[in-house]
């Protein structure tokens, strides 16, 4: 099952002036520095992420707009093998695809025009979508076709060849 979060960023100005960034996840309250929230991606899901500046004023992601690497350390580049579909460069919406095959946290930094990066954490649970409805039905056509093969080929071995007749 594809997961849908939906991330808000707040910019905070004071005076007209950026001060910080608020998040929310999916309509839930909005943290600030400190204690932005990690989003789960549960086991053997994956998840379609959206992004999208909140009264934006100005500011867009950046054309380099996602960095993300395993563990916790903040990224300085790149992107993981895991997180594919990035698009949104330059505007007010950044969307991308978490695929989930490894198990434990995702640390990204979102880069941004017109205001500072924000490092949150995605907490994946691993496992990918791993063995989902089509899929099983695709294994069960191949084992079966593996099964006719087999028989194909090992049914000569077996071949009776006829009654064995006794000598006197």
């Amino acid at each position: 099952m594809t997961q849908t979060p939906q991330i808000q960023l707040i910019p905070i100005r004071i005076n007209g002036v950026f001060s910080e960034w608020r998040m929310s996840v999916n309509g839930g309250p909005a943290s600030g520095p400190g204690h932005y929230p990690h989003i789960p991606v549960p086991a053997k899901d994956n998840a379609d992420f959206s992004f999208t500046i909140q009264n934006a004023q100005g500011i867009s992601f950046s054309n380099d707009p996602i960095w993300i690497q395993k563990g916790t350390a903040k990224p300085t580049g790149g992107v993981d093998g895991q997180i594919t579909q990035i698009s949104g460069q330059g505007t007010a919406k950044l969307t991308f695809h978490d695929g989930n095959q490894d198990r434990g946290p995702l640390s990204y930094v979102l880069n941004f025009n017109g205001a500072p990066s924000l490092d949150p954490i995605i907490d994946n649970a691993g496992g990918g979508p791993g063995f989902t409805e089509p899929n099983l039905v695709w294994y069960a056509v191949g084992a079966v076709a593996l099964l006719v093969v087999l028989v194909l080929i090992l049914r000569p071995m077996f071949r009776s060849k006829g009654p064995v007749e006794r000598q006197p």
